[in-house]
């Protein structure tokens, strides 16, 4: 496919190699721009006008592979990381798509689950940058700019045509119907389970929720459904039924059965379409992750039909995404386990303090901070109801948080809480014991800690989507493994 030339840079601020050089220059610059992420997103701009423009004004970058969209409240980018990793044992350099990253922009454009090339993210970037410059130069007012998800999702396209990607797996942002990466033309369709979620943006009923995630259907185009609530299922296949989507799985024989969650990740037995019982083992922790795994692999059964599910159960087994149920192991102190993960609603804290209880055992310390507008009162009930103790932060300044009000909610509980707003400060607190650590309430949260985690030589800070798993601490050959952080 050609690549057209975007408009060269027009006068006043520098060229795009003097401003662009490194990846995160690239992203950045992308940030400056309005982002719906930091709540400064306008529901009047929530269109697909604008950046159905940047694809065609770019040659379509997004079409011209494979690709697999999904949509969802939950597991869709675990589920994606599966699905991708099936792929990409399949299939030559396979792009991955998802957010929100924890630690590193880089987390979000993967290719064969790593990081895509550092040459190619700049050089990409500074033809977008060029192309924002003359939109501004042919008098473009700021507000009808891009969004930082439209440039984002533009750069993941172009990353994926110059390296010549065969497939891409596309993770929607917030929605679906509207969504910047719903300008795609799927292969087929996933649709991960619904939860009420960003109501300010996609309303307050359930089942509106779901027709804007069910947006992604498209005529023709097979769908995967998980396991849903009632009301969601049908108005999901309803839709459905519209638009002759051929519906490949439904979720209403899930068949997991015996899930057994250990350090070591997740085993469990399910069932084939063809009746065959199969036992699963993941390096992913959590009933929610075999659930997420085996929608992947009915997904994967339609892509490769001829491929047996032990066999596409194999090429998924060691793919996990930071901060989702990550487990990480001290070297040096083989007892010391903490466990990142960013759930931070009432029902996935309720799913992850289960399966923390079977990895983690009793007498867990918890570190908690969420952002404003989250229900806090209901996850700290029922984080109290395991918790030895909980150290309340700050989740960072990305959005807008409360820890005191989330503090009061915890001493309301008959737990032992304290406030450290300073996640340095949680962390060395949690570390001062020897319970075992979870980390939850938010991305936000889970990233300050991951990134602390990376200082200290903790957590390898190496992007490996495919292959990761658990995350051990250095030994002393490699680097100190330490459980106080440097000053």
């Amino acid at each position: 496919m050609t690549r057209k030339q975007p408009p060269a840079p027009t006068g006043g601020h520098g060229s795009p190699s003097a401003v662009l050089k490194t990846a995160d220059d690239v992203f950045a610059y992308f940030e400056a721009f309005t982002n719906l992420e930091r709540g400064l997103f306008r529901p009047r701009d929530y269109r697909l006008e604008r950046m159905e423009r940047l694809l065609s004004d770019f040659d379509n970058p997004h079409l011209g592979r494979l690709t697999v969209h999904l949509a969802g409240s939950k597991g869709k980018g675990s589920t994606a990381c599966y699905v991708a990793a099936g792929i990409a044992a399949r299939m030559p350099r396979v792009g991955l798509y998802c957010s929100p990253h924890v630690n590193d922009y880089r987390e979000r454009i993967t290719i064969d689950g790593r990081s895509a090339p550092e040459p190619v993210i700049v050089s990409c970037g500074r033809d977008i940058y060029s192309y924002v410059l003359q939109q501004k130069a042919d008098g473009m007012q700021d507000s009808h700019l891009p969004t930082t998800f439209e440039l984002l999702t533009l750069l993941a396209f172009l990353v994926f045509r110059e390296v010549k990607a065969s497939a891409q797996v596309l993770e929607t942002g917030l929605g679906g119907r509207l969504d910047a990466t719903n300008l795609c033309k799927p292969d087929l369709t996933l649709i991960t389970p619904i939860e009420r979620e960003h109501t300010e943006y996609l309303g307050t009923r359930l089942t509106g929720i779901a027709r804007e995630k069910a947006g992604i259907l498209k005529t023709g185009v097979p769908v995967c459904v998980a396991p849903q609530r009632p009301g969601v299922r049908s108005t999901i296949l309803q839709i459905a039924s519209e638009r002759n989507c051929p519906v490949l799985w439904d979720g209403r024989k899930l068949g997991i059965r015996r899930p057994v969650l250990s350090a070591a990740g997740t085993e469990f037995d399910f069932r084939s379409p063809s009746g065959d019982r199969i036992h699963a083992r993941l390096k992913m922790l959590g009933e929610t992750q075999a659930e997420n795994a085996v929608l992947a692999l009915h997904a994967l059964h339609f892509l490769f039909p001829a491929e047996t599910f032990d066999d596409l159960l194999s090429s998924i087994a060691n793919a996990g995404l930071p901060g989702r149920m990550e487990l990480v192991r001290f070297r040096t102190d083989p007892s010391r386990l903490l466990l990142l993960d960013g759930a931070h609603t009432p029902n996935s804290i309720d799913r992850l303090c289960l399966a923390a209880g079977s990895v983690l055992g009793s007498s867990i310390t918890v570190i908690f901070g969420c952002v404003s507008g989250k229900n806090h009162g209901a996850m700290a009930d029922r984080i109290s109801k395991d918790a030895a103790r909980v150290i309340v932060s700050r989740p960072g300044t990305f959005k807008k948080s409360d820890p005191e009000a989330v503090y009061a909610a915890f001493s309301n509980n008959a737990v032992r809480a304290s406030l450290a707003l300073h996640p340095r400060l949680a962390l060395e607190e949690a570390l001062s014991n020897p319970n075992p650590v979870l980390v939850c309430g938010s991305f936000y949260m889970v990233s300050e800690i991951r990134k602390l985690c990376i200082e200290s030589s903790v957590i390898d800070s190496t992007i490996d989507l495919f292959g990761h798993g658990t995350t051990e601490a250095k030994d002393d050959t490699q680097g100190s493994a330490r459980t106080v952080l440097p000053s």
